[in-house]
């Protein structure tokens, strides 16, 4: 392959990133179509026909393919182009603008994920450029909808035009580097944890302010409120989460502490000593009250309430285990359960070719880095390729700070173009490895 001018390329890549972060493709509503036929233009223009697919009106999924041999079952490549909202008051710049100050890129999306995306736009082009002779295809994906569960997105891809999106292994977001003590660890995530909205319904008796009774709908979902505050989940520790562990003891001693969280009555300890919700949610499934609708005047007993619940599974905890728990814990005859959305956990084996090449690979762009498995706290598109036997793995190849990690989905998210260049060379050397 000829010499890659990186300094060229992510001048390139800068501009394309701050195009895509101009497109207000806040979700709801997404209307992703114009960024859509964006990309879908990029990959025209250096020869690498798009499929543009509208899933319901505006909401546009980009499809394209670079052939190879067909000697190896694709590789593909997943990003999302919606973005949760942004309150313009709370920002130091439009949090559309794509301004680069200080030698970064401001603007929603340019960590979750249009960032993402042109890393992956230009491995695909750099390889074109240089005729690579690839031994697989490499399929580029950018969805919709994925901030708001998939619905239009990804899911939809899976259930409608599979066929054109079927891989053996597929890269996405969800894992990122971090430093830890100066030295550099990079997670990906192989597994995320089952992301479940539930509604909590309880019913009462109205009646007139000045003549309380018992049977009053918010007080009981208080009382069932109060009880799922002090739920003690079970530590459930995964082979992922053992991974992690040996991983961070590498670089920080609290890694030998977290080892030690599969000896019998231990765990709890640990997690006390090391009082760290991050490491907590990766062993602990969790139920947590989020929105609470009651009542209609503030002189009118409510005779209805209702309490939505954001639930995070570990692999294990099923449907069935799930609603014994909450009614277990809501322990009352006056308020029932309904489950809005139900996902069980996910993972892929780490037992793979790629998972072995990012392992490889991964250091030489990010020299003594160790790469470590994990498990997602939150939820991706990987789910849903996931459940066709696609092995999913998320990494953007990138060093996060914590103000980078609050700021996606928080105030004045932003990439430094010294990051994204890093993510590029790193993104195209794992692409490369992968697929000749």
């Amino acid at each position: 392959m000829n010499e890659i001018d990186w300094r060229a390329v992510t001048d390139e890549a800068t501009g394309y990133l701050i195009d895509l972060v101009k497109f207000n493709t806040t979700n709801p509503p997404g209307n992703e179509l114009e960024c859509a036929t964006y990309v879908s233009d990029l990959l025209a223009k250096e020869g690498i026909d798009p499929l543009l697919l509208e899933s319901v009106p505006k909401r546009g999924n980009v499809v394209a393919r670079l052939r190879g041999d067909g000697s190896r079952k694709p590789l593909l490549l997943m990003s999302h182009l919606d973005v949760v909202p942004a309150d313009s008051a709370r920002w130091e710049v439009p949090p559309f603008s794509g301004e680069v100050r200080n030698g970064e890129i401001w603007g929603r999306g340019t960590l979750d994920t249009k960032g993402l995306t042109v890393m992956h736009l230009m491995a695909m082009f750099l390889l074109k450029r240089n005729a690579a002779r690839l031994k697989r295809d490499i399929i580029f994906m950018a969805n919709a909808d994925e901030e708001t569960g998939g619905k239009h997105g990804a899911q939809w891809m899976v259930d409608n035009h599979f066929d054109k999106i079927a891989a053996e292994f597929a890269l996405n977001e969800g894992g990122f580097g971090m430093k830890v003590n100066g030295k550099t660890l990079l997670l990906c995530a192989n597994a995320e944890k089952g992301m479940t909205w539930a509604k909590l319904t309880a019913k009462g008796h109205s009646g007139h302010g000045s003549m309380p009774h018992s049977d009053n709908a918010v007080l009981h979902m208080v009382r069932a409120a109060k009880n799922i505050a002090k739920y003690r989940p079970p530590i459930v520790v995964t082979d992922s989460f053992r991974k992690f562990a040996d991983a961070l003891a590498k670089h920080d001693t609290r890694g030998h502490l977290l080892k030690l969280m599969d000896v019998p009555g231990i765990g709890r300890i640990v997690l006390a000593l090391v009082k760290d919700d991050r490491v907590r949610v990766m062993v602990q499934s969790t139920i947590t009250p989020t929105v609470i609708k009651g009542g209609v005047k503030v002189n009118v007993i409510p005779d209805y309430c209702e309490l939505e619940l954001d639930c995070r599974l570990l692999p294990g905890v099923t449907r069935d285990v799930l609603e014994k728990t909450i009614l277990a814990l809501v322990n009352s005859d006056k308020i029932s359960l309904e489950f809005v959305v139900f996902n069980e956990a996910s993972e892929s084996s780490i037992d793979t070719e790629l998972f072995s090449t990012l392992e490889q690979v991964l250091p030489t762009s990010h020299p003594e880095a160790v790469v470590s498995s994990f498990i997602m706290p939150g939820g991706t598109d990987s789910r849903f390729v996931r459940t066709k036997g696609v092995s999913a793995y998320g990494l953007i190849p990138i060093i996060l700070e914590k103000e980078d990690i609050a700021s996606i989905h928080g105030d004045n998210e932003k990439i430094s173009i010294e990051n994204l260049s890093l993510g590029l060379r790193t993104m195209h050397n794992v692409v490369a490895s992968t697929c000749l």
